[in-house]
């Protein structure tokens, strides 16, 4: 859960798992200095995204529901870990219907891409073979041939 100015206020023991954190570790921290940008795979633009969906489920006051995403996450001794995720970014208000926060849901499905053979393919965002430029999304890795190479916010 994030309070205002996006800093982390509350996380389960589901999320610690997931995210190679303790809750101790992230509290009243800003969540893009928790999970910043892998600078391995510039090309995923994980904290322009999530924080694109931040701002929508604010501006809207309903649930904004993201598209597979590849997010890499920090971890203390060997750099990121490859993850990829199912986020749902919703509003809470308080007793006044005043927007006090965003609940950050997030389905860790790092697994099954990796045992179905599918890919988030980071340049184009779009279902279809890898490498072709369809928009982006998920990819068949089994079938298709390897692809070429390919405004953060502040406190």
């Amino acid at each position: 859960m994030l309070g205002g100015e996006l800093r982390i206020c509350a996380a389960n023991v589901a999320y610690e798992r997931a995210t190679h954190h303790r809750s101790s570790d992230m509290l009243r921290e800003f969540m893009f200095d928790v999970f910043p940008d892998n600078p391995a795979t510039p090309e995923a633009r994980s904290v322009e995204r999530l924080a694109a969906s931040f701002e929508r489920a604010l501006r809207r006051g309903e649930p904004d529901r993201m598209a597979l995403q590849r997010y890499d996450v920090p971890a203390a001794s060997y750099g990121f870990v490859q993850k990829s995720w199912l986020p749902v970014n919703s509003p809470i208000r308080d007793a006044d219907g005043r927007t006090i926060g965003i609940l950050h849901h997030v389905e860790d499905v790092t697994r099954m891409v990796a045992t179905t053979g599918l890919e988030l393919d980071l340049a184009t965002r779009r279902l279809g073979p890898r490498g072709t430029p369809v928009g982006g999304g998920l990819v068949d890795a089994r079938r298709a041939p390897r692809p070429g190479p390919a405004a953060l916010p502040r406190r």
